[in-house]
This record gives structure tokens, C-alpha cells and sequence, in this order.
């Protein structure tokens, strides 16, 4: 019985997971510089 390709698999899940995180501190960042842009004229 061969091993499943675990490592392959845990390497493209945590590159997806980065690149989830990576969007949504984007999304959050983007959305917070323009309240600070809106606050601040």
C-alpha cells in the first residue's frame, strides 16, 4: 500500500490558506485606509 502524496497536498493547502489570508488582510486594509482617507481629508 502506497502513502497518499500528503506532503504535496499539505504544501498547496497551506499555499492556498496564505493566499485566502493574504486577500482578506488586503480587503481589510484597503477598506481601512479608505475610512482613514474619509476621516481624515
Amino acid at each position: 500500500m502506497t502513502p497518499p502524496p500528503f506532503p504535496h497536498r499539505c504544501i498547496l493547502d497551506s499555499i492556498g490558506g496564505t493566499l485566502a489570508c493574504g486577500l482578506a488582510l488586503s480587503l481589510v486594509a484597503g477598506i481601512a485606509l479608505r475610512l482613514m482617507a474619509l476621516g481624515h481629508p
